[in-house]
């Protein structure tokens, strides 16, 4: 709070406490508040009543609800939770940066799939690259075009450039080519000499029902991919893959786990619901997926795997993917396009599945009892010494509180 006055924010606290706070504003925001306070239990009153997009944060048996992009961001840090999240002090009105690119791009991979697989192509393969690299081209033109259609300033983001701006207009084209390219060779690799193939997208895992850590997960996972076994994979696009993606690991602290709290929310619920459009892959995948969770014992082995994909042309960080893999599944540290690392370092051992969820699930928990005791000052991952994880430089990088004491960037 210090920090957001010393940055003229003073409207944004009044904003988030409210105007029936039982507190002076400023007293509060100037304050160095410390866990436990009452003032800051009070705060957390803000996480019970509303959620992102103002709707009502609970599900329709009362539980609370969180997405899996909210838990990261506070499992990250608890205060760039709040200044993002609840603060919304990065929220921008119309812009043409990295947040809406990403919008972009994947509405341009979901409608790729939507279409190669209409046209008969299950995935990309050798045989059928080159059919890819057109289609794709036309997708991103197809997709440019119908961003002028969506309402400037709403929920939903869309990426325009403004006219006559040749710097702009010319991420069409780098968008493009890289996807074409780039995107294309890294798919036809992508758990290359097994039989997954991409089956839903954008899918919202409310349906499901699932229960982590005392609470309902909501959301919309990118990609999944099934295979002919049932075997699952959950795949989430992003634009640059760091440390803070690679593998379980020995713990999670300072760890990316938005998409390891997908994987073990679709675990947790054991089935999928096929789409009301479903398609007849769609349809022969998902329950293949649910007669494989019927058929093994508090489904061990359903979720194979939950992999980050990089859609940029060329990753800064030479990262094209990274996140987990179940040993003993169909899916590899060189199918997941690991190679070149240490394959350990990305792998659940097989009969650790249990233990390896449940700690995702402890996670989870901690979270939730952190926010409903207001805890909201920064804390990044630090190692037995007390030193900062070098995953801190990715988590301190994209948030936006540049007078944090502990800022690592």
């Amino acid at each position: 709070f210090p920090a957001l006055f010393a940055a003229g924010e003073d409207d944004l606290v009044a904003d988030a406490l409210g105007s029936n706070a039982p507190w002076d504003l400023s007293e509060v925001a100037r304050a160095q508040l410390e866990p436990g306070d009452a003032r800051l239990a009070w705060l957390s009153k803000i996480y019970q009543r509303r959620s992102a997009d103002g709707t009502d944060a609970t599900a329709s048996d009362g539980l609370p609800c969180e997405s899996p992009s909210h838990l990261e961001v506070y499992h990250e840090c608890p205060r760039k939770w709040f200044v993002t999240r609840w603060l919304n002090v990065e929220r921008p009105g119309e812009g043409f940066g990295p947040m809406e690119r990403g919008s972009f791009i994947h509405q341009c991979v979901q409608t790729f799939y939507e279409r190669f697989q209409r046209n008969g192509h299950a995935k990309i393969d050798e045989a059928n690259r080159d059919q890819a690299r057109e289609l794709m081209e036309q997708v991103v033109e197809d997709v440019r075009v119908l961003q002028y259609e969506i309402e400037p300033g709403g929920f939903e983001t869309r990426y325009v450039a403004v006219p006559g701006m040749p710097s702009e207009e010319a991420q069409y084209l780098r968008i493009s080519r890289g996807l074409a390219s780039a995107w294309v060779d890294a798919e036809a690799a992508l758990a290359a000499g097994t039989t997954f193939v991409p089956v839903l997208f954008e899918y919202p895992i409310d349906q499901l029902g699932a229960v982590l850590g005392g609470v309902a997960i909501k959301g919309r996972v990118d990609r999944i991919d099934i295979d002919e076994a049932g075997n699952l994979l959950v795949i989430d696009y992003k634009g640059t893959i760091g440390p803070e993606h690679q593998g379980p690991g020995e713990t999670l602290a300072g760890k990316k786990i938005q998409t390891l709290l997908y994987a073990a929310a679709i675990r947790r619920a054991g089935r999928l619901e096929a789409p009301d459009d479903a398609t007849p892959l769609q349809v022969e995948r998902v329950e293949a997926f649910n007669a494989r969770c019927s058929a093994l014992a508090d489904n061990p082995a359903c979720v194979s795997g939950a992999v980050y994909f990089s859609y940029n042309e060329r990753p800064a960080s030479g990262l094209r993917t990274a996140g987990f893999f179940c040993k003993g599944s169909p899916l590899t540290a060189e199918n997941l396009l690991f190679a070149g690392k240490d394959p350990d370092a990305f792998a659940v051992e097989a009969g650790a599945e249990d233990a390896f969820f449940a700690s995702i699930e402890d996670v989870v928990a901690n979270v939730i009892a952190g926010q409903r005791a207001g805890r909201i000052g920064a804390d990044l991952p630090v190692d037995a010494q007390g030193d900062l994880l070098s995953e801190a430089k990715g988590i301190c990088a994209y948030c936006p509180d540049m007078f944090c004491e502990r800022r690592a960037v």
